[in-house]
Formats: structure tokens, sequence, C-alpha cells
């Protein structure tokens, strides 16, 4: 028979033995104190082997409280596993902190898993955490930008794309403000939040523009800012074929030398004879990196089969492709314009 069966049965006789004698006299609320005895007797018997509860606690696993995290989140994790808060952290003062995560795993050394509570390990912590097996809950989102994915390369003269998402602003739009505060782009925010912006980087250099989030009350709401480098851009590839030299194209090749275009050039001068000037070749290598192709009536004429199908497939690929018509006879300029628009489109 337990200790706690004999006491039990000690406190259950000590109540009946009470009960009874307090029926037996005279005195008024008998009833009353009856019921206080054996309230007494229970009382004493849960002093003295209080309830236990089955509690198991996941050694293995370390739940990491960072910046950000919530007060619902704090309360909800300190249960069943070792918690502990990073600096920056809300977390009350039950809670055991550490300065890093290498400390809290030095402290834990059975740790196998970690849960990371809040806005995320800072990155002082991300080496700690290699090799092991990482659970996130994330804090939840405020209202503002939340998402932002800034062009990773800018070239001069080109139109960059930066995209994103915004939280907590339904009906608002974003705007895309040059480093003069100037508005260069604005875009309406869908359901979910998202847009997408462009806009022009003009010259190269850096630029300081600004993304705007304004209700839709029409109030700004958040300012960030949106360092853009802009680096210089490859010249335009040009390609010029002509059947003739002539002064035009002296004109044509000094414009191509001032605006900074790598022009290469093939100019026949008589049958099995041509002036070149770089690598004039129509293959499709050569064309894959050229960006435009300047052909006059009569080199065109003088290509044959398989060098306008190159060209054709190129122009379904981007190149682009400039007809010079030299003639003086309209008809001849009309009929050359139809016969390469036919090879080119069909």
């Amino acid at each position: 028979m337990s200790s706690a069966l004999i006491v039990a049965i000690v406190l259950a006789g000590a109540g009946v033995l009470g009960a009874w004698r307090t029926a037996r006299a005279a005195d008024a609320h008998k009833t009353l104190r009856i019921l206080l005895q054996f309230v007494a007797a229970a009382l004493v018997y849960f002093l003295l082997f209080p309830p236990s509860t089955d509690e198991r606690f996941d050694s293995a696993t370390l739940v990491v409280l960072t910046p950000g995290v919530s007060a619902e989140q704090s309360g909800a994790s300190a249960s069943g596993s070792a918690v502990v808060a990073l600096p920056g952290a809300t977390a009350s003062s039950s809670i055991e902190r550490v300065p890093d995560l290498g400390t809290a795993l030095r402290r834990h050394p059975d740790v196998t898993r970690i849960k990371v509570v809040g806005g995320g390990l800072p990155a002082r912590d991300l080496d700690a955490a290699r090799g092991l097996n990482v659970k996130f809950d994330a804090a939840p989102l405020g209202n503002g930008i939340v998402e932002l994915s800034p062009p990773s390369l800018v070239l001069a003269g080109s139109v960059w794309n930066v995209s994103g998402r915004v939280e907590g602003e339904s009906g608002g739009r974003i705007e895309l403000r040059d480093p003069a505060g100037a508005v260069v782009a604005t875009a309406s925010l869908a359901a979910d939040g998202a847009f997408r912006l462009s806009a022009q980087a003009k010259h190269a250099g850096d630029a300081l523009f600004a993304l705007r989030v304004i209700d839709a009350a029409g109030k700004p709401r958040e300012d960030m800012p949106l360092p853009i480098i802009a680096r210089e851009g490859e010249g335009m590839r040009a390609l010029l074929l002509a059947g003739a030299p002539d002064p035009e194209l002296k004109y044509l090749r000094r414009w191509a030398v001032d605006a900074g275009v790598q022009l290469t050039s093939r100019m026949a001068v008589s049958d099995g004879i041509a002036l070149r000037d770089g690598t004039a070749m129509l293959t499709a290598e050569t064309l894959a990196q050229t960006d435009v192709v300047i052909v006059d009536e009569r080199a065109w004429k003088a290509l044959d089969a398989s060098a306008k199908a190159l060209l054709t497939d190129a122009l379904r690929g981007g190149l682009g492709i400039g007809l010079r018509v030299s003639g003086r006879d309209k008809r001849k300029r009309d009929g050359a314009e139809r016969h390469a628009r036919k090879r080119t489109y069909r």
C-alpha cells in the first residue's frame, strides 16, 4: 500500500469523524462546518501529494527568438524545448539571453534542430546554423515594402526594371522618383501588393532613385532609397554590305566612327574583289553578334539564297536590317523594297 493511499484513508477517516461529531453538536451552521472539514482534508492531501504532469521536453530542439518576434510568438514558443533570445529580441525575463547563436549551441550541446522565430538570424549567426535542421517561423509582416527585386545590371542608355510587393496598402500606388525628386514611373498596386516599374538609365554613373508608397487616400506612407549604378554599355554593332563604293558610304562610315558604332563592312569593287573592314562574313555566328545589317540594292541582288535565308532567320531572332536604295528609278527602288520585304518576312 502506497503512502499516498494511507494518507488519503487517514484524512478521509478524520473527515468522517469530524463530520459525525459536528452533526451531534447543537451548534448552528453544522452543514457548512462539515463541508469545510472535507475541503480542508482534501487541501491537506494535495499539499502533501501535489498532482504531477507529464511534460515532454525535447532537448534536441532549440527555439531561438530573433529581433522582430511578436509577443504571441514568444509566448507560444516557451514550452517543450529550450528557448533562448538573441540581442534585440523581445522576450520575458525568464527566457535565457545569449549574445549569439554559437554561445547558445555551446550551452545546449545536444541540439540538432533549431526553430528560428521572428525576423531571422543575423548574418553573424548563419555560419553557426550550418549543418543543423532549421525551421523558420517568420514574424508577421508589417505595412510597407516587404519584397524588392532591384536590377542586377544597368547599362547606360538602357531601360531597367524594379519589382516587389507592398504589404497592407490595398488600393494604393507606388512611385519611382529620380535623384531630382521627379516622378519617372508610377503603378497601381495589384491585389496582392505586387508592382513593377521601369525607367531609363540616361548616362553612366551612380544615381540615387527612391520608391514612394502612396495609400488609397493619396498620402505618402513610405520612402525607400533605391541606388542604381549604370555602367557604360557596348556600342552598336553594324554590318555594312555595299555593291560598290560611293560618297554616301564615306559619310556613313564617318558617322559610325563618331557615334561609337562598331562597323564592319564589305564593299564590292568588281567580280571577286571586295574591300573589307573587319570580319564582314555572312555566317550565323557573325549575325548573332550583330545588331543591324545595312544592305544596298546591289549587294542584296548579289546575295545567294543561303545568305538571304541566314538574314531571314537572324531577322526573326531580333536582328535589324536596313535596305539602302540609291537607284534613281522609282520602279527599281520599289521592286528592291518589295523583294527584300518578301524575302525577310515570308
